[in-house]
């Protein structure tokens, strides 16, 4: 037998039905205090009146069954999505060269199937600078992260070169992108 599940898709559904009825009792409200402007409101618009009247009743009604079902949907929180973060540093080689160490960390939620354990990730690291003369230089390395580890739930990929150390010590900004297999970007940040 099948379990009935509170989703969050279901609770935004009744949350947006709730306040379209809200705002239809609110109309209906304002229509009736129109009408009933004047001391003697012609019959026609009594008859309008008590229309609205039965429409807004009918509304509520359906107000409160659906703020009822609410209550079952109070713990219910939006579907997380992967969480992502980069972390840089630069140290310098015996030889005197920089060298650049990056790690990835993704937090990969049951809800997004933006990452999931095993795909294949590209990382492209681009770093820019204003020239003396104001025109800007860039300079991009790319990387292939394979074999993340995997622990509670947060994977994590280490890279690194010698051209990412230049990057860091020679550069104004530095941007790592994440590609998936297709070579969409599905995640950007300035370190």
């Amino acid at each position: 037998m099948d379990e009935f599940q509170f989703t969050f898709s279901d609770k935004v559904a009744i949350e947006r039905r709730v306040s379209s009825l809200e705002n239809k009792i609110d109309l209906l409200n304002n229509r009736i205090a129109k009408y009933s402007k004047g001391c003697n409101p012609r019959p026609w618009k009594l008859q309008a009146i008590e229309r609205f009247q039965d429409r807004i009743i009918g509304y509520q009604d359906e107000l409160d069954i659906l703020n009822d079902e609410l209550t079952n949907y109070v713990y219910v929180k939006p579907q997380a999505e992967d969480a992502w973060s980069v972390t840089v540093r630069s140290k310098e080689l015996s030889d005197g060269t920089p060298f650049g160490m990056a790690k990835l960390s993704i937090v990969d939620s049951i809800f997004d199937d933006t990452y999931v354990e095993g795909d294949n990730l590209k990382v492209r690291t681009t770093a820019t600078k204003r020239k003396s003369n104001g025109a800007y230089k860039s300079w991009s390395s790319n990387f292939t992260v394979v074999d993340g580890v995997t622990d509670d739930g947060i994977t994590t990929f280490n890279f690194g070169s010698s051209s990412l150390g230049t990057m860091l010590d020679k550069y104004d900004t530095v941007t790592v992108s994440v590609f998936n297999e297709f070579g969409d970007t599905i995640f950007s940040q300035v370190v």
